[in-house]
């Protein structure tokens, strides 16, 4: 029986187990920190709980696709929560906007707020629905194991129609004039860790999934889908080891032979690397130097158990600065806290009222900030503990917050390094910007034979695509040694 180590507990880690394992491989999972799901996970404080992850989840039929390649039913205690709004969005003119998939609502969101781009809102979808249909079909169905996989005719075409040298900003303002429509649109290249001004305009079929397929919250919180993608790999027999860092890969003569983690050893056919590969040098230094060089982002984040309601919240919520832009510049040229940040404030007691006791509150308040950036310790988080605050309470409608204030968690990127796992806080993997957007790491390394990559750093854009990535990962994995076992025979028989 092959025998595969997986390295990395989150989504695509776990997906890669369980489609491995159900094609017959011994797979070992190691994980680095003491829990499973990366940055997708729930934190409890005394009544009020928490989640981390600070975007609705899509594609809720990627996380089936992962139980049925390992040969089961989807769980059934696992609930996707449609959300009538998948995000609402204030603005400093007092107006607001919240994004759905009812196009009824939509349109009338977008007459209240700025009739003149309705019409203009319909091409754009009619377009980013063209461009989602043509990743989809060439490339989320189809595993890509090396760059090459991408040469076909029809890939090639595929790739060029979704605007791959035009920058997400100006394929936006292609289609509106309104500054604070172009903001919120211009927010889904966050998602992925990068700039508007420097992704490409690939980015914005991921608008298409909240407008038109809607988006969605796991009941229970994140923590309920973590464990239930845990016990699925666990019955397929996969070992799980937590609080095992890899430390270094074994390869002899340019073939991975396994890894040294834990302080122990682990041998293996092949491995899979599911967590960010600036995490150690066990990757040629052409490699990772580039990674490493690309800009990433963190997050300064706030879970604050409040003795008080904010009717004007909706589950997701962004408070938009003016000039709302100059955010992606701090954070990715001048490489510093920005002045001017969008505000994200999640509130799941929106869509599940026990999230807090009756009459509180459970928010999680979050700003971007550069990967790596609170080196100087607690008196840097506390001084941004308290910025936060005041702009909350004197523009955005939460009076009393600091004063309500009853349980109460700060994380910077060293605390989310330590909590989720992923270097420096980078949550996102390294900035998908210009080329590096086509360049990012295929699911099979071109270096060492029998290295295997999954994970946000391969296909960003939420837990469902990198869930994805480990099952691409994964296929990829199983059809190499296949057709390697086919070789040997075929050298055997001498035929």
């Amino acid at each position: 029986m092959k025998q595969a180590i997986v390295i990395g507990g989150g989504a695509a880690g776990l997906s890669a187990a369980a489609s491995l394992s159900a094609k017959g491989w011994n797979v070992t999972l190691l994980e680095k920190t003491d829990r499973l799901g990366g940055g997708f996970r729930s934190v409890r404080l005394g009544s009020y709980h928490f989640d981390l992850g600070f975007f609705p989840v899509t594609m809720p039929w990627m996380i089936e696709r992962v139980y049925r390649e390992a040969g089961t039913f989807m769980d059934p205690t696992l609930t996707f929560q449609p959300l009538d709004v998948c995000s609402r969005h204030f603005f400093q003119d007092g107006t607001w906007l919240d994004v759905s998939a009812d196009p009824d609502r939509m349109g009338r969101e977008l007459e209240k707020l700025s009739p003149e781009d309705r019409r203009e809102f319909l091409e754009y979808l009619n377009e980013v629905g063209r461009m989602y249909e043509a990743v989809e079909e060439h490339f989320l169905e189809r595993p890509a194991g090396a760059w090459s996989d991408l040469l076909s005719v029809k890939a090639f075409k595929a790739w060029w129609s979704v605007h791959p040298f035009e920058s997400a900003d100006a394929f936006h303002r292609r289609y509106f004039d309104d500054p604070r429509l172009v903001a919120v649109l211009n927010r889904y290249a966050a998602g992925v860790g990068s700039s508007p001004f420097d992704v490409p305009a690939t980015v914005s079929l991921i608008s298409y999934l909240d407008m038109v397929q809607g988006a969605c919250a796991v009941q229970g919180g994140h923590d309920v889908l973590i464990a239930s993608m845990e016990s699925l790999v666990r019955s397929r027999g996969v070992r799980i080891e937590t609080s095992c860092p890899m430390e270094g890969l074994l390869v002899e003569e340019g073939r991975v032979t396994g890894v040294r983690a834990g302080g122990e050893v682990w041998k293996a056919d092949a491995v899979l690397l599911a967590e960010d590969p600036g995490s150690g040098s066990v990757l040629p230094p052409e490699v990772t130097d580039a990674l490493l060089d690309t800009p990433r982002i963190s997050a300064f984040v706030m879970l604050l158990g409040v003795a008080r309601t904010f009717p004007h919240l909706h589950h997701h919520n962004l408070f938009y600065q003016d000039l709302a832009g100059r955010e992606y510049i701090e954070l990715f040229d001048q490489r510093e806290w920005p002045r001017s940040p969008v505000i994200y404030v999640g509130h799941p007691g929106f869509s599940e009222p026990d999230r807090a006791p009756e009459g509180k509150s459970a928010l999680c308040v979050m700003v971007h900030v550069p990967a790596g950036m609170n080196d100087s310790g607690s008196d840097d988080l506390a001084f941004h503990r308290e910025w936060l605050l005041d702009l909350l309470e004197s523009g955005w409608g939460f009076l009393g917050l600091r004063e309500s204030i009853e349980e109460e968690m700060i994380l910077g990127p060293r605390e989310l390094e330590e909590l989720t796992g992923a270097p420096d806080g980078a949550l996102y993997g390294p900035a998908a910007h210009g080329w590096r957007t086509f360049a990012r790491l295929p699911a099979r390394n071109r270096k060492v034979t029998g290295l295997y990559h999954a994970g946000p750093w391969v296909c960003p854009g939420g837990i469902s695509l990198s869930a994805v990535s480990g099952l691409h990962a994964a296929h990829i994995m199983h059809r190499d040694a296949e057709e390697a076992g086919i070789e040997r025979e075929a050298v055997k028989t001498g035929s």
